[in-house]
Order: structure tokens, then C-alpha cells, then sequence
């Protein structure tokens, strides 16, 4: 009895196995390859990301028919599945993002801008571009009222 179960079991899974395909192909964005880019089997769980030279391997269930390429300031784009084709290369077209301002306190609770005890000061994009920064950290040095500490020689505060 358990011979005919483990049989049987081995049958399942390797059908289960040979009825998935893979599908590889390259992320690029017009002119250089993108890496870290997600690539889901659309309505599952199953998915990827591109490599350094914006590379992926997917292995896709049988019946799925739409996979899905999204990255962050990019157009999520959609693919459909063609049975027998394998290799599918997508270029990713950008899209402009204008992003909610965002209020760091040391408050406990949330608050808003105009909700603050406090003077609120307010790095904008224009902000970003003039300064001279290397990290978010040093963004927020030049900021009035705001004061860093070096404590050691590699963690500043």
C-alpha cells in the first residue's frame, strides 16, 4: 500500500512539474538594463526580479496568461503569456511620480504640518537639487533648528 501512494505521489508531482514553463527574457529602459525589477505571474504569489543586467528566469504554472514588470518611477507594463513562446524582452517606460511631503517629529503620535507645536521646516525638491548632499542624513543638517551630532567614526545621529 504505501509503494502504490509513494507511485503515485512521484506521477503528481512530476506532472505537476512538466506543466510549468519558463519564461526569461531582459528588463531595459530604453537604453541601459534594469536591475531589481519585479516580475510577478499575474494573481499569484509566484514571482522574481531582474538580476544586475536586468535578467530574469520565471518558471509560470500552466493556464497563467499574464505576467506583470513593475519598478519604482516606471509604467507597471503587462505581458501576455503566448503558449510555445519563451523568451519575452520588455522595455519599461518611465512615468513621473510626485510624491506626499513627508513630516519627521519626535513627537509619539502622528501629526500634521500645521498640527505641530513647533517651527516646521520643509526640504523640497528644489531643496534636494541645490544642496550639495551625499545622504538623506546631510539633507537634513542644513535644515534650521536641526543639529547633528558625529558620535563615532562611522554612525552619525
Amino acid at each position: 500500500m504505501k509503494t502504490i501512494i509513494s507511485i503515485l505521489t512521484v506521477v503528481l508531482v512530476s506532472i505537476q512539474l512538466f506543466a510549468q514553463q519558463t519564461i526569461t527574457g531582459t528588463v531595459t529602459d530604453g537604453s541601459s538594463s534594469l536591475p531589481v525589477v519585479n516580475v510577478v505571474v499575474q494573481g499569484t504569489t509566484i514571482g522574481v526580479t531582474t538580476d544586475f543586467d536586468g535578467k530574469y528566469s520565471i518558471e509560470v504554472p500552466e493556464g497563467s496568461t499574464v505576467l506583470e514588470f513593475s519598478f519604482v518611477g516606471f509604467e507597471t507594463q503587462e505581458i501576455t503569456i503566448v503558449p510555445g513562446k519563451t523568451t519575452y524582452d520588455i522595455e519599461m517606460v518611465e512615468v513621473a511620480t510626485i510624491l506626499n511631503a513627508t513630516v519627521v517629529s519626535a513627537s509619539r503620535r502622528k501629526e500634521k504640518v500645521l498640527d505641530a507645536p513647533a517651527s516646521v521646516s520643509i526640504i523640497n525638491a528644489e531643496k534636494i537639487e541645490t544642496n550639495t548632499a551625499i545622504t538623506v542624513v546631510d539633507h537634513v543638517q542644513y535644515t534650521p533648528g536641526v543639529d547633528r551630532i558625529q558620535r563615532a567614526w562611522c554612525h552619525q545621529t
